[in-house]
């Protein structure tokens, strides 16, 4: 059975103490702000799949026992991911609340945007769709978790720091959830690699939007700022490279998540979990 962890931070005060609370840099802290608009419409959005999924599989769970190991996980993943939802949802509206007011309108329309896919869509695809998503942020994980542990101990305020420290662990510990949930479907290798690229494309650009909004808000989009953005992702050692073997291995014909994290690597983060007060996986 997965962990729901609960956790109870601050952070109003944290925002009050320091507006630019990664780095004291504008650049990396809106980039983190970015993410913390996306997450919460998605997150939800995966737990609409998730649901639906396991009324799908109520079908089947009598004349298969392996459907009822995944439904008890499923439980489990709907249980972290609304905990993400609200954690992430607390920080956008108290970000709106100190003076980003395009946040309100950008998640009304996200949030328009996943009724009308979970009305429009099939379960195929929502389950495709899902999968991929969770596979970009396991990537993220593996990122801060374990290639570049520095991005976490650059959040100078501590709310933020544990914040994302206890989402990745969370990513590490259901990445399967949602793939498997494909397998059980039948969803084709084609259509879980096609939603894929649909899915960087769209994190790309809806990210690099986000970042540059409130850049703009605290007139931080000079030419400078522009590069600087630019480079924390796209530069030789910038999330986006650091990102692309775990990305890439999406497509291997035989891809299997439970893979990307070894033994060695889960006990590594672990010991970090131990640092952070946070349950281990």
């Amino acid at each position: 059975m997965l962990k729901v962890r609960s956790i109870n931070l601050d952070y109003a005060e944290a925002l009050k103490r320091n507006r630019f609370y990664h780095n004291d840099d504008p650049v990396s802290t809106h980039f983190f702000n970015a993410l913390q608009t996306v997450f919460p419409s998605g997150e939800r959005f995966f737990i609409d799949l998730a649901r639906d999924s396991l009324v799908e599989f109520e079908k089947h769970s009598d004349k298969d026992p392996s459907y009822n190991k995944l439904k008890e996980n499923i439980h489990g993943f709907i249980k972290q991911e609304a905990r993400h939802s609200k954690e992430h949802g607390e920080v956008a509206k108290i970000l709106e609340e100190s003076g980003y007011e395009f946040i309100k309108p950008l998640m009304e329309r996200q949030e328009k945007l996943r009724i009308h896919n979970n009305e429009k869509l099939s379960l195929h695809w929502r389950a495709a769709f899902t999968a991929a998503v969770e596979h970009f942020t396991s990537s993220f994980a593996y990122m801060v978790l374990l290639k570049d542990s520095n991005i976490i101990e650059k959040f100078s305020e501590p709310a933020f720091s544990e914040l994302f420290f206890y989402h990745a662990v969370e990513e590490v510990e259901h990445r399967c959830i949602a793939h498997d949930i494909c397998e059980k479907m039948g969803v084709s290798g084609g259509l879980r690699a096609f939603t894929f690229l649909l899915i960087i494309l769209d994190q790309m650009i809806n990210i690099r939007l986000r970042q540059r909004l409130f850049m703009q808000a605290d007139d931080k989009w000079s030419f400078k700022y522009r590069y600087r953005a630019w480079k924390f992702v796209w530069g030789m050692n910038g999330i986006a490279w650091q990102m692309m073997p775990i990305l890439l291995s999406y497509f291997k014909p035989r891809f299997d998540p439970e893979k990307i994290f070894n033994a060695e690597e889960i006990a590594c983060i672990n010991e970090q979990c131990e640092n952070y007060g946070v349950e281990g996986i």
